[in-house]
Formats: structure tokens, sequence, C-alpha cells
């Protein structure tokens, strides 16, 4: 329920500050004195797409407040609890307009997208007029609001969760569908490298000996050739290093036994050159070894040329390195178990989906048969409505028709349309495109007061302000009254502002507030006061005859007196 609205300099407002109670709420005034703009103001502060000239002149920008009181409005104390935005059981929602252009929200101090605020914006206000926030033309909120009217809550609920594990497991299947694995050509492809594999393919172990082995064949002569240098190098009898180092030693020998100061030096050298001998002895050793090793293979260097290619020939075939092909091996061995798996699996999420789908047209096909019954039941009481509203022989149809052949939705298998027929004669047709502004109007009035007379107030509906403007356009007398009478019902477990110019209609309200315009040479002011009983009795006059006098006084306390 909205307990406070502030506007401030808002098209031709400067400040407007309104206290608002339960029950029925009427809005007059005279023609052009601004009554339209306070619901402009309320549909700005719901979402409604800013108008530059919405700011009032000379002003940097506008600013909209409403305070809530969400005591009977559990819809929206759980989307403030889901959004974290909650506030114990109140709501303050804030929205500014900057005259130079561009928007901002806020939800009970925080700032918020304008996606945010529409959608809890409908949870808490339903405006019925000639206006962009109107729901009740809008497909989707009629299937919202039959489900509302309906209690149809828990309901929805399971068709939404079958309807998230039918899709989880079409999309699962479709990934498998989609991959090359489940392509038997693909699969035998694999299945032959696996083969080749097995036959051809080496170690890294066998792959490392085979390359170090070429190596050494490949190089054999130039090995041999250095080998054979090096010996001659050191075992040359003229200048080899084995022969000089035993002439450098023979040479050393005698001064070994003199007594002299550099004895023990001399002694030194020779014990490093003797070991220099004993190691150059021994690296001959080695080389005449390695040298015996060496001998040159061409065939068998031929044989490892092809193996080695044959290698790298796979390598390159399967985007590896040639000591990885064995890995390689084991990859392609997994993608073919994985390959039998997923087969397997495909076919079980194909059993799952046959049986999810059948479980999602089972509950959905109850939730089709609930909402044609509810929506039977308004259709037929709104009907009866319509006939006190001036509507003689007017009609309307919520049809409920389910598509069983569509793919599933969250919301079920069902087409949900109100058609209208406003004249006798007349072909139905649908609401939005049969019913001109007043007339939707007073159909949406007729089809809220249907559901609550109906008992729907567990929908949540009681707890949402309900806003009508224009609702009387175009009638008056019996007809008016009756109007008057109905909004007063509807507002008896809730909250209903009606913006008005019938006379019949502000004398049911429980509280009555005066919209006054006046200018002078610099600007224009727009003022809104409540009514006491003796204000009300003028204006109530003033609406009657569009002149003040004992006969329009009398009449106005009479309808006041009810």
């Amino acid at each position: 329920m909205l307990e406070h609205l502030h506007i401030r300099n808002f098209a031709i407002i400067n400040t407007i500050e309104l206290d608002l109670r339960p029950g029925f709420t009427t809005i007059s005034g005279e023609t052009g004195a601004g009554k339209s703009i306070m619901v402009d103001a309320l549909a700005f502060l719901l979402g409604a797409r800013a108008e530059r000239n919405w700011v009032r002149t000379g002003s940097r920008g506008a600013e909209i407040v409403g305070d809530f009181d969400l005591t009977n409005n559990l819809p929206a104390l759980a989307w403030l609890q889901e959004n974290e935005l909650e506030e114990n059981q109140r709501c303050l929602l804030r929205r500014s307009l900057l005259a130079a252009g561009g928007s901002r929200a806020w939800i009970n101090g925080r700032p918020v997208t304008l996606g945010q605020l529409q959608n809890l914006a409908s949870h808490l206000i339903s405006i019925h007029g000639q206006h962009e926030h109107q729901h009740l033309v809008e497909p989707v909120q009629q299937r919202q609001l039959l489900d509302q009217w309906g209690n149809s809550e828990a309901q929805t609920a399971v068709v939404a969760d079958l309807h998230s594990h039918w899709k989880k497991l079409k999309t699962q299947l479709q990934k498998i569908i989609d991959t090359p694995a489940a392509d038997p050509q693909y699969l035998q492809l694999i299945r032959y490298q696996i083969d080749e594999l097995k036959r051809e393919a080496l170690s890294s172990e066998e792959y490392q000996q085979l390359s170090a082995e070429h190596e050494r064949l490949a190089h054999a002569d130039d090995l041999q050739q250095g080998l054979a240098n090096t010996l001659s190098d050191l075992n040359n009898e003229e200048r080899g290093a084995s022969f000089r180092l035993q002439t450098a030693l023979a040479n050393l020998q005698p001064l070994l036994t003199l007594d002299l100061d550099l004895t023990t030096e001399i002694r030194e050298v020779h014990a490093m050159l003797t070991e220099a001998a004993i190691n150059i002895e021994e690296s001959q050793a080695g080389l005449r070894n390695i040298l015996g090793q060496c001998d040159s293979d061409p065939q068998r260097l031929q044989q490892l040329d092809q193996q080695l290619s044959q290698q790298h020939s796979l390598a390159r075939k399967h985007q590896v390195e040639p000591d990885k092909l064995q890995q390689q091996l084991e990859v392609l061995k997994q993608r073919v178990s994985e390959l039998s798996q997923n087969d397997q699996l495909r076919q079980q999420l194909e059993t799952q989906l046959q049986a999810g789908l059948k479980k999602y047209r089972q509950q959905a096909a109850k939730l089709s048969a609930k909402r044609r019954k509810i929506a039977d039941i308004i259709s037929n009481k709104a009907t009866e409505l319509l006939d006190t509203l001036g509507f003689t022989g007017a009609l309307i149809n919520i049809e409920v028709s389910a598509d069983t052949q569509s793919e599933p939705r969250s919301h079920g298998q069902d087409i949900i349309r109100i058609l209208v027929r406003t004249n006798p004669g007349q072909a139905q047709g649908l609401l939005q495109k049969i019913a001109s502004g007043g007339e939707l109007s007073r159909i949406s009035l007729a089809i809220q007061l249907a559901t609550q007379q109906l008992d729907f107030k567990q929908a949540g509906i009681a707890g949402i302000t309900q806003v009508y403007d224009e609702v009387d356009a175009g009638i008056g007398g019996d007809t008016a009254n009756r109007v008057g009478q109905m909004l007063s019902e509807l507002a008896s477990n809730g909250q209903v502002l009606c913006v008005t110019h019938l006379a019949q209609v502000a004398a049911r309200a429980n509280t009555h507030y005066l919209v006054n315009k006046s200018s002078d040479t610099e600007s224009t002011h727009v003022s809104v006061v409540e009514l006491r009983q003796t204000e009300r009795v003028e204006e109530i006059a003033r609406m009657l005859s569009g002149k003040l006098s004992a006969s329009s006084r009398k009449h106005a306390k009479e309808l006041l007196a009810g």
C-alpha cells in the first residue's frame, strides 16, 4: 500500500506531499488542473520512460518518492528478499530525472537498474488508464495475473522445474549429438589410427635409442678420423705428447738425487709429470677402445633412416613430437572409450528426455485445466459487471488454449488472450485492439472487481495499489453511481486511487483530494489538499453542475449520505 507520495519539480508541480490511506481515495479538480500529471508522476516512479518536459521549467531536475507498507504484499516482500533489498516490511522507491537528460532509481536507498525498478513496481502499483503502464493488454501480464487470481503459483513452479529439467537434458543430448564423437566414420578413423600406432609407434625410450644410434652411425667416419688423429698426437715417436712427456721425465730423473734447496720442488714437478704420463696411457687405451666401436655400417644407417622417417611421419599426422606417439595412442584409446560411453549416454538421455517431456506435458495440462476453469469464472463474472458499466451486450472472454505441439516453455504450454465485445452484434477481438482508452479502464475495473468478489484476495492483489485514470470517461447517471460503488467495493480490502470528474464516483471515496492550479506572471503552481466534509460538499456540488447553488449542494449532500 502506498502511504506517502512526494513529487518535486515535475511538469507544472513544484512540490506535493500526499499522505495516503487504505480504502478508496479520489482525486478531482478542474479540467487542466494537473490531475493526470500526478498519474504521470506515479508512472515515472514505477519505471515509465522519462519525458524531457517532465522537469519543471527552470529546475535542474525532478524527483518522485513513494513510501510503501508491504505488510499485505507477499510478492513484493519476496522480490526484495531475493534481490537483497529488503527493509523490514517497508519499501521506499525514489526516482530522479535531470533536465539535461538521464534518470536514476533507488530502492530502499540503494541504486538499482530501471529493469529492477520495473520488476518490483509490478508488485506495488497497477495503473489502469491510457498510458504505458497498463498491464492488462500485455499477454505475459495476462498469464501472470490469471495465475495469481487462480492461486496457481505452486503449479506454475512445478511446470517451471520440469521445464528446467527437460531443457538441461536436451542441452546435454544436443552436445553429444553435435560432437564428432557421435559420427561412426569418425569412430572408425580413430580405431584405424590406434591400430596403426600399435604397429608402428615406438616408445619414447626406443625412439631415443634409435636416434642416438643413428647419430653415431651418421658421424662414424668423422669420429674415426678424429680419434685416429688424437691417438697420433699422443703417441707419435717424434712429436707425440707421450714421447715428449717421457723425454721430460728422463731429463728430470738425474736431478732427483741432488741435494739442493730446489730438490723438493723438482720432485713435486716430477710426480705431476709421472701422473700425467699414466693418464695419457689410459687415455690412449680408451681411445683405442672407442675406435674399435666406431665401425661404419651404411646398411644399418639406411635402415635407421627409414625407421626414424616413419616415426616423424606418424608424429606429423598426429601433431605430436615423435617421442610422444605412445602417449597419443593412450589418448586415442581413451577417446574410443568415451565414444562408447557417449553412445550409451545418448540412449539414456533420449529415454530420460522423453520421460521428462511426458511429465512436463502432464503437469502443463493440469495447469491449463486450472487456468481455463478460473478464466471461465472470471469471464462470466466480469461480463455481468460490464453491463452495469454502460456496456450493454458487452462480453469478456479470457481464452486459454494449449499449444501441445510447441517446444516446452517455462510458464506452460498455454496461449492466454483476453477477447472482448464492447457492442451488441460486434465480433470478439483482442482486448488491446478493440477497446478504447476509456473502455479499457472500465473493462479492467470489471475484471479486477470480479476477481475480488470471487475471493482471490490470497493472490496478493489486496496488497497492490490500484490506480484508475479516466475510468468514468463517457458515462454518467446510474452507470456513474455503479462505477463509484464498484470502486468502493474494490478498495474494501486494499487501496484504490481514482482520478475522476464524476461526482457520483467522488462521493463514494473514503478520502477526497482536490487539485488546484494557480498562475502568476512568472510561473504556474499546482497544489493538492485533502478536503474536509464541508469542503467535499462544495467540490461535489461543483462537479455536479459546474457551479455552486443550493440545489447542487443539496444533491451533493445526498450523494455523500449514500
